[in-house]
């Protein structure tokens, strides 16, 4: 009777300091060194298309904000194949703007997607990227994990 008990007390406890459902990676990348985290705004998944040759292709628009300084807007279309189709980074500069852009070899790894309205897509980034800089141009890279989830599924 005592380990009935014992086992009804430490479940509870046991599912209370359980871990969260998402590693602390998410959500964190870096720029060149410089650290942001993502917040997403807005994540829209198209349902399969013949010109696609029936891959589905998602946008993703969210800005990545530094301990310090002006957030960047981000703005992403990719293949669920982790194709990269449209990729830009800006943070306003007064009348200019930083612009970041993909290049060959900039990653998009999608490690979950979840194709479904309230669904979760998690992707890695990684590799170089072009930028515009206000202080003039320069080749940088970008690592990290973001996640999001699916404001709904587009015709």
């Amino acid at each position: 009777m005592n380990s009935m008990w014992t086992t009804l007390l430490v479940l509870p406890v046991v599912t209370f300091f359980a871990p969260p459902p998402f590693p602390g990676r998410e959500n964190k990348l870096e720029i060149g060194g410089t650290p942001y985290l993502f917040r997403p705004v807005k994540l829209i998944l198209s349902t399969p298309s013949a010109q696609m040759k029936g891959k589905r292709m998602f946008r993703l628009i969210g800005r990545l904000v530094p301990t310090s300084g002006d957030p960047i807007s981000m703005e992403l279309t990719a293949s669920e194949a982790g194709s990269i189709y449209l990729l830009k980074l800006a943070r306003p500069r007064g009348e200019a703007q930083d612009v970041w852009a993909a290049t060959l070899k900039t990653k998009v790894e999608i490690l979950d997607l979840q194709a479904k309205a309230g669904g979760r897509l998690h992707l890695k980034l990684t590799g170089p990227l072009v930028a515009t800089l206000e202080n003039g141009g320069s080749n940088t890279n970008w690592e990290g994990e973001i996640l999001a989830r699916f404001d709904g599924i587009s015709e």
